[in-house]
């Protein structure tokens, strides 16, 4: 599993981990020096698909290093800076940022390679698969 693409130092005062209902679970907040990058890190910790062609191409959830086997499950963003308004009239911070994150074992990561023939893509190859149907008779 690649690291983050952009630098971070984690917040160790954050860290807490422990067994719930749900299993196993770490919690940390890692710190960003700019809030512009936010959305990005949120992405590659949650993990997400682009479409290429007709390929769905998948990008795990970040694992968490010190237990392979828990995934990011959630990523809140706190802001740390000033705010400022950018051109546009959208609200910015002048400076850095918290990420909480939430590490839980998944229970399905579907990977290209489980996937030879695209069944569980949202539109595979143009021509969906049919999983239900339903009708409506009002006569």
């Amino acid at each position: 599993m690649p690291d983050l693409s952009t630098p971070y130092a984690y917040a160790w005062d954050a860290v807490k981990k422990g067994i719930d209902n749900q299993g196993p679970y770490y919690t940390l907040s890692y710190w960003f020096d700019d809030y512009s990058v936010s959305d990005e890190v949120a992405n590659q910790l949650m993990g997400y698909s682009s479409r290429m062609g007709n390929t769905t191409i998948r990008t795990p959830p970040h694992q968490f290093p010190l237990s392979p086997n828990l995934f990011c499950t959630d990523v809140a963003i706190r802001p740390c800076g000033k705010p400022i308004l950018n051109p546009k009239g959208q609200i910015q911070i002048a400076g850095g940022f918290f990420a909480d994150v939430t590490y839980r074992a998944r229970t399905m990561i579907l990977q290209q390679e489980q996937d030879p023939n695209n069944d569980h893509q949202v539109d595979p190859v143009a021509a969906p698969i049919l999983w239900a149907t339903s009708s409506c008779d009002m006569t």
